[in-house]
């Protein structure tokens, strides 16, 4: 294990906080585009299910 702590170099307070901003950064663009893609899913999900149990090919054709 001294080994390995001889290795690594100790992070400055700057690259913490840097990683703190490139993590909320990150988060900013991951979260909405998470939230965009479960509900489109959801949103053809529906589509699909309301086709195939009313027999509409419109709603099929929309789903896909």
């Amino acid at each position: 294990m001294d080994i390995l702590k001889d290795i690594v170099l100790p992070q400055s307070a700057q690259n913490i906080l840097l990683l703190k901003y490139l993590l909320f950064v990150t988060l900013l663009i991951l979260l909405p585009y998470l939230g965009v893609m479960i509900g489109t899913t959801f949103f053809s999900l529906v589509h699909f299910f309301k086709g195939k149990k009313n027999n509409n090919r419109t709603h099929l054709i929309f789903a896909k």
